[in-house]
């Protein structure tokens, strides 16, 4: 928009920005082998994810702000969850041989929707230990899991349990 001259010059970086955090949620976000997006589809030893996530690593580091403070909170865990990004990637190729990772596996959604699940064999009451394990069971025991309506996030493609 500020090449096409619909915002003033002095958006640029605003711009820059957004578009850094629009591929890194992307990157983060990745469900598949193919996506429109460079950043959408899965972490591979040839995508250009690796060397993104290091320059975003290492821009993270300098973006200032404007109030004085040192840094900000959320960009703090921007830094952490990028740099163990970097990290798990190194250890499951080194260690485990892995050739592909689709970072959507690594967001907590799918233990959201378990725990939803759970809620829903055993209703929103105080559980005891014994009653936890048993809706558990029974949910792993069903081999499908149902997400309650009210669920605050995606529906996972997969399951934990089911390899």
């Amino acid at each position: 928009m500020v090449t096409l001259k619909a915002l003033p010059p002095e958006a640029i970086e605003t711009a820059r920005f957004a578009e850094q955090f629009d591929c890194l949620f992307n990157c983060f976000n990745s469900s598949g082998s193919k996506s429109k997006n460079v950043m959408g589809h899965g972490i591979t030893p040839c995508s250009t994810h690796i060397a993104f996530i290091e320059l975003s690593l290492e821009w993270l580091t300098q973006v200032k702000c404007n109030n004085g403070a040192q840094s900000l909170p959320c960009l703090d865990g921007w830094r952490l969850n990028v740099s163990c990004l970097l990290q798990l990637w190194k250890d499951l190729c080194e260690n485990l041989g892995l050739s592909f990772l689709l970072t959507d596996r690594l967001n907590q959604d799918c233990l959201e929707n378990l725990f939803a699940a759970i809620r829903s064999k055993g209703g929103n009451r105080f559980n005891l230990t014994y009653e936890f394990k048993a809706a558990l069971r029974q949910c792993m025991v069903d081999s499908v899991m149902t997400t309650s309506e009210r669920q605050n996030c995606k529906e996972a493609s997969s399951f934990p349990w089911k390899i």
